[in-house]
């Protein structure tokens, strides 16, 4: 504890220099919280990117597999066409 100059008790947390500490602390806080969200952020990206990436995949298989029925069912449809 410090005496101000009218005699004022002041605990060492409520002095500028004080003050100042808990905003230096606060800035430092800040900016490892930023980082870590910069991280996982990225981390994000990538996992994104993956997820993209099979369900690219998972599409093109489909259309692979689904499209040679869609034309032999149009076929069928045309020659049923043809035969009315």
């Amino acid at each position: 504890m410090r005496m101000n100059q009218s005699k004022q008790v002041i605990a060492p947390e409520d002095s500028v220099r004080g003050q100042i500490k808990r905003v230096e602390d606060w800035i430092n806080e800040s900016q490892l919280s930023l980082r870590d969200y910069k991280k996982e952020i990225e981390l994000l990206r990538q996992e994104i990117g993956l997820m993209e990436n099979h369900l690219s995949t998972q599409n093109d298989e489909n259309v692979k597999v689904i499209n040679p029925y869609i034309m032999q069912n149009f076929d069928d449809l045309q020659i049923a066409i043809k035969k009315q």
